[in-house]
């Protein structure tokens, strides 16, 4: 899974993440864990990353 995550940077200067076509913005952020949401129509799905979870995310990328 950690091979498909691309950080990009989007028109405003914030951070998206892409995973398999779907663009997740970051919701909430605490010292625990962040909080990815995806609106997709009607469909809400969230991605919880937490603190120790170590995922190698390349660096930035623009779209």
């Amino acid at each position: 899974m950690a091979e498909n995550l691309h950080l990009v940077l989007n028109e405003r200067g914030n951070c998206n993440l892409v995973h398999e076509g779907r663009v997740y913005n970051l919701k909430h952020t605490n010292m625990q864990d962040k909080q990815w949401v995806c609106r997709q129509g009607t469909r809400l799905t969230v991605i919880v990353f937490h603190r120790n979870q170590r995922l190698p995310i390349p660096a930035y990328e623009t779209i």
